[in-house]
């Protein structure tokens, strides 16, 4: 690919290459694996282009394919496409009485932990009489780089491209609670709020992000207004009671 991590907020991924350059890490965009043979002392990369890159080691990260091979699916007429074993809004397979959860379904949606055992406990409640579709709500997703990369809901981009329905906030929290964050000044947060400034999204550049991600999604979620939020009392002089300080004023009023 042109770029790392298509998937998040790019001027934060740019930020994380550039840090991880200065800390000696090289970069070839725009580049396909032909094939990798040994040498006399580990390992040639070479590309389609013509780069070779010798190491001791070579890590294949260039994705995954469901694991449904050898099942005997096609057997029993359960559907399945590259993606995965398709699955309806009850997460039932071509066969009613069979589901499927977790990262062998064909979904959009990240396959990560949570989201199976999200779904998981979903089945068991359908098992148990449940009769209501599944609903998923916001899902945040943290790449655990150095520093880390998280985002939840609507991202960045789909706000700056829809003007007329969000617009995004800039929180450059590392300068601003410095203290809080062990002088991390670079690590920055955007905010994503729709016409009515309820929050709907946020992408997060810095080593808390992962925390920090899950307390936004949970005011994302539950649709949390400035007047609620106002109400509680946390923990101070917590990292996170600075960046509920600075939100707290951005939303929407009850």
């Amino acid at each position: 690919a042109d770029r790392a991590l298509p998937a998040f907020y790019s001027e934060h991924v740019k930020k994380m290459i550039t840090h991880l350059q200065a800390a000696g890490v090289h970069f070839h965009f725009g580049e396909a694996l032909s094939q990798v043979t040994k040498t006399a002392t580990g390992l040639m990369a070479t590309t389609a282009s013509g780069l070779k890159i010798e190491s001791d080691d070579i890590i294949a990260a260039t994705g995954r394919i469901p694991n449904i091979e050898h099942l005997g699916l096609t057997k029993v007429g359960i559907k399945t496409d590259r993606h995965g074993i398709i699955v309806d809004d009850h997460l039932r397979t071509s066969i009613p009485n069979i589901y499927a959860s977790g990262d062998v379904i064909s979904k959009t949606l990240p396959k990560l932990t949570p989201t199976a055992t999200f779904e998981s406990n979903y089945i068991a409640g359908q098992l148990l009489g449940s009769t209501a579709a599944i609903d998923y709500p916001v899902i945040p997703a943290v790449v655990f780089t150095l520093p880390r990369i998280a985002q939840v809901g609507v991202s960045v981009e789909a706000a700056q491209h829809d003007t007329e329905h969000f617009h995004v906030q800039a929180l450059p929290y590392g300068k601003l609670l410095a203290f809080q964050y062990q002088n991390e000044v670079d690590a920055d947060l955007q905010l994503v709020f729709d016409q009515e400034n309820y929050f709907v999204g946020a992408s997060i550049y810095g080593n808390g992000a992962p925390d920090l991600i899950n307390l936004l999604t949970m005011i994302i979620a539950d649709h949390v207004s400035a007047t609620t939020l106002s109400q509680k009392i946390f923990a101070f002089p917590s990292a996170s009671v600075g960046i509920i300080d600075m939100l707290t004023p951005l939303l929407h009023h009850d």
